[in-house]
């Protein structure tokens, strides 16, 4: 049981899951579901059955206080998720698998990414719906940066092999470290996702960090963070 349990990689969103997800697939020679992609069975953007209804967005970052949502989220969990030889992920339902994960005996893999990155490529693509877990105060940007602040903590409370986002920019290894810990019979085969493209990526990825809106990002958390009891 030990070396063929599924995999749930969790994350914020924006945090190399997807790349991580297939280089798991690879390695572990596991499967996700057909009728999703990239094993985000909790993201109804994700679903690619035939005649799915795409026009509304689903919902995300549900909260414990909408109860109703909330337990058929975990009981989409229950019936769904397969406990060997499958990969999952989930980067738009925190609060939901960090209250499931922990008793289901499954693997994870937790990828942690500076909040003022998530922050930033979120903002660019319009995706403001962590503010949903921010609170009132503040303008629009606050809530967002609350609602993941919030939801980090939510992930950091699940038993996991972490891997740092600035690992996985510079070496394969670190991922692949990862897995062997938690696949201790299985042999891990290198990583392989290193290419030109993705060396361009991480270079522009470490370039926003010197832009005025990452530092005004990151002044911002450190306030909120001050502020926290």
């Amino acid at each position: 049981m030990t070396t063929d349990r599924s995999l749930f990689i969790l994350a914020l969103p924006r945090t190399l899951s997807t790349v991580v997800h297939s280089q798991a697939c690879a390695a572990l020679g596991f499967r996700q579901p057909l009728w999703t992609t990239a094993g985000e069975i909790l993201n109804g953007d994700r679903i690619v059955i035939s005649g799915a209804d795409q026009r509304e967005p689903s919902p995300k970052f549900t909260l414990p206080e909408e109860s109703y949502a909330f337990a058929q989220w975990t009981e989409l969990l229950d019936d769904v998720v397969v406990h060997t030889e499958r990969v999952y992920k989930d980067v738009v339902q925190p609060f939901v698998v960090s209250r499931w994960l922990p008793d289901q005996g499954l693997a994870v893999v937790r990828l942690r990414r500076p909040i003022a990155d998530v922050a930033l490529s979120m903002r660019r693509h319009a995706w403001w719906y962590p503010e949903r877990a921010g609170g009132e105060e503040g303008d629009r940007t606050d809530r967002l940066l609350r609602g993941l602040l919030r939801a980090s903590e939510a992930l950091a409370a699940v038993p996991a092999e972490i891997v740092e986002f600035d690992d996985l920019l510079r070496d394969p290894g670190a991922l692949r470290a990862a897995l062997a810990r938690l696949y201790p019979g299985r042999e891990i085969p290198p990583l392989d996702y290193l290419d030109e493209n993705f060396q361009e990526h991480a270079r522009r990825v470490v370039e926003t960090r010197r832009e005025p809106l990452w530092t005004d990002l990151q002044r911002r958390l450190e306030a909120l963070t001050d502020r926290e009891p």
